[in-house]
């Protein structure tokens, strides 16, 4: 996510019917990869429901 929030804030190229949320997930995204401004899982979860997906997770065995 943090490659992709990188990749889009050097092109700039927003959706305009959801530009708000994805200038805020994307400026967020862009430094995450910074020690001081790590994302948590959380956090990540919240985006991702801001861009209209669900998270689940499975866990399986080895």
């Amino acid at each position: 996510m943090v490659d992709w929030a990188e990749n889009i804030m050097m092109d700039g190229d927003f959706d305009e019917n959801n530009y708000d949320i994805l200038r805020d997930v994307v400026s967020r995204l862009g430094v995450a990869d910074v020690k001081t401004f790590g994302i948590n899982w959380e956090e990540c979860e919240k985006f991702l429901n801001q861009l209209g997906y669900s998270v689940n997770i499975q866990v399986c065995p080895n």
